[in-house]
């Protein structure tokens, strides 16, 4: 009997560390499930804006398309593609779009705003207007989202 009581503390204590690592396993697979959808739904709303991207792109006029030469018909689809960038800019700012994705976006953006049609355009609004686009703009660098590296990664970015 003296040999049962002393090795029930044994068998408690071994059960009690398998299931902490049980319950430590089950923790750290939920929070790669929630950073996994986390993700997923950054993924969905990025399609969503390269969507809106094409739509925009496919609007163009033949001579905006093929030589980079707008039309007057082009002007509301440029203001529409500044718009569109700066609301890019702004999801980023909000946490919404991944580190993959905003080195491509930040990319792209700074090109199509390179051309003629868009700077014009852009230096034909108000100073106040577009301030994400004009921050990238005028520094190739400029992340508008201000997080460190430990909330990117519980975030899915």
């Amino acid at each position: 009997m003296d040999l049962i009581n002393r090795s029930l503390p044994n068998w408690a204590e071994a059960l009690t560390a398998v299931v902490s690592a049980a319950a430590l396993v089950a923790i750290i697979l939920g929070a790669v499930q929630i950073r996994h959808v986390n993700r997923q739904m950054h993924r969905e709303l990025e399609a969503l804006y390269l969507v809106r991207y094409w739509e925009l792109m496919d609007r163009r006029s033949r001579s905006f398309a093929l030589r980079n030469r707008a039309t007057r018909s082009d002007r509301p689809l440029i203001r529409d593609y500044l718009a569109l960038s700066e609301d890019q800019l702004g999801l980023r700012a909000l946490g919404r779009v991944t580190d993959h994705t905003w080195t491509f976006w930040s990319r792209d953006i700074r090109r199509q705003n390179e051309l003629n049609a868009y700077q014009a355009e852009l230096k034909s609004t108000p100073d106040g207007a577009y301030p994400h686009l004009r921050k990238l703009l005028a520094d190739p660098g400029y992340d508008p989202l201000d997080r460190g590296p430990l909330w990117r990664l519980t975030q899915g970015l």
